[in-house]
């Protein structure tokens, strides 16, 4: 689709708006585009300053249909999905959209995309601090030596679920000398099969027939969750000590906090670990704290005003 750009460059008014992005004369309002027309402009700007973009959209709906016109141009487009918190426990909480955010945010730090689509709600819920995140990808290589415990403990307090056969992101199983494990983000899942503590092979399987595809020599294991710990003691005291200065008249929520301490401690995952985001960062971040310097695009402000409202 290069020849639209080509002719979007032509266009006076287009280069109207590069002027005054140039001499940061913003924010610039283009108004009376079509939808196809606003794809163009938002999959050709960015690439005047050698910038990537991020479009701010007021639902998934239009998020979903500024994806679909920028794929058509060829761009690497992506959603970053808003989510619900979790803060009762209750069974089989979906973790798919909070698994689709870390995808995109791993992406992010990888430079892999051209734009990032994102609705009002998904980019002010705050998310896991840039830092922490890099702290808890975990590069895998062949020939590495790794417990295999280890590395299931490491799936385990990273969100993944253990299962028996693998359907979805998020998921992970164990058969012997063969973790398979889907990270966020990936087309497939990963099959990495051990020779004692040693790597012997990383491979791509497909999920319908369990075959092997492709071989890897080095993989990334980034977390399930956003809200994450690197040591689930640490992490059980923390709690404890927030429980500790809460009054007699609060006693039956610090006996709940001290029941999910124990949970904590004794290895297991809490489905309403969103309940404890403060307590675990105290850096609030968000969307744009990934996305650094680029174009940004504000799609249909009034709509997004009244979503915000």
């Amino acid at each position: 689709m290069d020849f639209l750009k080509g002719a979007l460059k032509t266009v006076d008014e287009f280069s109207k708006v590069v002027d005054a992005l140039q001499q940061n004369n913003t924010p610039c309002s283009v108004c009376s585009l079509s939808r196809v027309h606003k794809a163009n402009v938002i999959d050709t700007l960015p690439e005047c300053f050698s910038e990537r973009a991020l479009v701010v959209v007021s639902d998934e709906g239009e998020a979903q249909k500024v994806y679909e016109d920028l794929l058509t141009l060829g761009a690497n487009a992506k959603i970053f999905p808003a989510r619900d918190l979790s803060f009762r426990k209750v069974d089989g909480v979906s973790r798919e959209a909070e698994q689709e955010r870390i995808g995109v945010l791993c992406s992010i730090l990888n430079q892999d995309f051209d734009v990032i689509i994102a609705p009002i709600d998904a980019i002010m819920t705050r998310t896991v601090p840039v830092n922490t995140l890099k702290n808890l990808v975990t590069t895998l290589e062949t020939s590495m030596t790794i417990d295999l415990k280890e590395l299931v403990s490491l799936l385990t307090f990273s969100g993944y679920n253990r299962v028996e056969i693998i359907e979805s992101a998020g998921q992970f199983s164990v058969r012997g000398g063969i973790v398979d494990v889907f990270v966020p983000g990936q087309e497939n899942p990963y099959r990495i099969e051990f020779w004692g503590d040693e790597i012997d092979t990383i491979s791509t399987f497909d999920i319908e027939t369990q075959r092997s595809n492709e071989q890897c020599e080095e993989i990334f294991i980034c977390p399930a969750r956003e809200v994450l710990f690197e040591n689930a003691d640490e992490f059980a005291e923390k709690i404890k000590a927030f429980a500790d200065r809460l009054t007699k008249k609060h006693l039956v929520a610090k006996e709940n906090i001290y029941a999910d301490a124990e949970q904590l401690q004794g290895g297991l995952v809490l489905s309403n670990i969103d309940k404890y985001l403060n307590i675990c960062y105290e850096t609030r971040q968000t969307l744009f704290d990934y996305f650094g310097d680029g174009v940004v695009f504000v799609y249909e402000p009034q709509k997004i005003k009244e979503r915000i409202r």
